[in-house]
């Protein structure tokens, strides 16, 4: 049968190649970074991208790498593909107080980070400017 998800790292006798906390932290990191780049585009192999992710992520990983995933979905469509995030520095400022890669193990988690940082990412925010053709 085939194994899914973080199992697949998992070899013979239960021992695991890679530590699982590694692992998880780099799976948030890179899909924050995905969602952060492509933040209000809708692009669809950007969602399978992170959709595969969060399969990879199963039940036994944290909560915060399970909210890494799901920000980085919700950044993607930002605003239904009418919003996008600013590159001033007053913005990227709130990002990386926002997507500061320290990921609660449990959603009550505020030992190393105050989890309603993470909704700064809304100071970020600006309309995606889109220009129609010249006529």
């Amino acid at each position: 049968s085939e194994r899914r998800g973080l199992h697949r790292l998992i070899g013979p006798g239960g021992r695991v190649s890679v530590a699982r906390g590694v692992l998880e932290s780099c799976v948030a990191a890179v899909c924050s970074a995905l969602g952060l780049v492509m933040a209000g585009t809708g692009d669809l192999s950007s969602l399978r991208l992170l959709r595969a992710a969060r399969t990879l992520v199963d039940t036994k990983a944290s909560f915060g790498t399970h909210q890494a995933v799901h920000m980085a979905i919700g950044l993607l469509y930002l605003g239904g593909g009418q919003l996008t995030l600013s590159s001033k520095p007053e913005a990227v400022a709130a990002l990386v107080c926002a997507f500061f890669p320290r990921y609660p193990m449990h959603p009550g988690d505020n030992r190393y980070y105050l989890q309603a940082l993470r909704h700064l990412y809304v100071l970020a925010v600006e309309p995606r400017r889109r220009h129609g053709p010249t006529v």
